[in-house]
């Protein structure tokens, strides 16, 4: 009597078995190995894609800020208004995070001068190393980092309320940071420029930076005077308040998110 196989069918000849199992098992493994294959390649298409994309990104954000840097000083009021109507989240990221290590870079460079580090670190001079966390300039930079990048954000906040509720000018948040930004490009640069000169002259130096921080707050008043919305006939006293309101809060508040 002929015997089948019970998975195909197929009539079996004496003492033999169907490889049909084994076959399909293959097949299957076979199957799997290329939808593998075939998702690698995808995955690896994928990836090479958004690296494409990453880099085509940071390109142009690079050359957009570079070219944001070089028109500031060449058209400051058309850089100005073009850099606050564009409302480039990113690239006002960009800026603010750049500018706020660039000025911790600086406050290292100034505090390293001024004091030296035999000074830091001498057991003699306790007081210092009290006062500045055992001093450690990783430590100065990120906080003082943070805390003007920070201080950006409370600013930002301060202005946008301040127009809204005071004066009944409805600006974007997006707008105001973006002012904030721009504004505060020219002053870094002084920074760096003071923090340079410390090695000829701390004096010339910090009366760098003190005109750093006056060029900024005249920055912020033109910026926000060249808004369209910003046409109050009390924004010179609405300005004063505002900015003596962020200042307090600033000192009162920022030192003691690290202190």
């Amino acid at each position: 009597m002929a015997k089948f196989c019970k998975y195909c069918g197929k009539e079996l000849e004496k003492g033999g078995k169907c490889l049909c199992q084994t076959e399909t098992k293959e097949k299957e493994m076979k199957e799997i190995e290329s939808k593998t294959k075939q998702k690698n390649k995808e995955l690896q298409k994928a990836t090479e894609t958004i690296k494409l994309e990453v880099t085509d990104s940071s390109k142009k954000y690079a050359e957009k800020l570079w070219q944001t840097i070089q028109n500031i000083f060449i058209k400051p009021k058309e850089t100005l208004i073009e850099f606050i109507n564009n409302q480039d989240t990113t690239l006002t990221m960009i800026l603010l995070i750049l500018t706020s290590l660039t000025i911790g870079i600086c406050a290292v460079s100034f505090i390293k001068g001024m004091y030296g580090v035999n000074m830091l670190y001498d057991h003699s001079y306790s007081y210092y190393k009290d006062t500045i966390w055992n001093i450690s300039y990783f430590k100065i930079l990120i906080c003082v980092a943070l805390g003007v990048f920070l201080s950006e954000f409370l600013l930002a906040i301060i202005f946008d309320l301040g127009f809204e509720k005071i004066s009944k000018i409805n600006l974007s948040f997006k707008s105001v940071l973006s002012s904030i930004a721009i504004s505060i490009l020219e002053p870094t640069i002084l920074c760096i420029i003071g923090a340079i000169l410390t090695i000829f002259s701390y004096k010339l130096a910090f009366i760098i930076v003190l005109y750093a921080g006056i060029l900024y707050v005249l920055n912020l008043y033109q910026t926000f005077g060249e808004l369209r919305e910003v046409r109050s006939t009390h924004y010179n006293h609405l300005f004063t308040i505002l900015f003596l309101t962020f200042s307090f809060l600033a000192i009162y508040l920022i030192p003691k998110l690290f202190l």
